[in-house]
């Protein structure tokens, strides 16, 4: 038993494979693809995009549109 070795097909066909996707699909929308980007993806967090967010979720890319209450009023920029 045990933990794979870091160089074993069972850590590159999943990790590995999400790093991949998520930098492809990252790039697709204009972003630059970073490891940075992808690890806010990984912990849950959010990436601004035009009017809305993208964020990772249930193996997903996917784009929330913002909360009419979390918005700026613009008089307060």
């Amino acid at each position: 038993g045990g933990n794979a070795a870091p160089w074993s097909s069972v850590n590159n066909c999943t990790e590995g494979g999400t790093r991949r996707r998520l930098k492809l699909e990252l790039r697709s929308r204009g972003f630059d693809g970073s490891d940075e980007e992808v690890d806010i993806l990984k912990r849950g967090g959010g990436l601004r995009f035009g009017q809305s967010a993208l964020i990772y979720r249930n193996g997903r890319l996917q784009e929330k549109q913002n909360e009419p209450m979390q918005e700026l009023w613009p008089g307060w920029l």
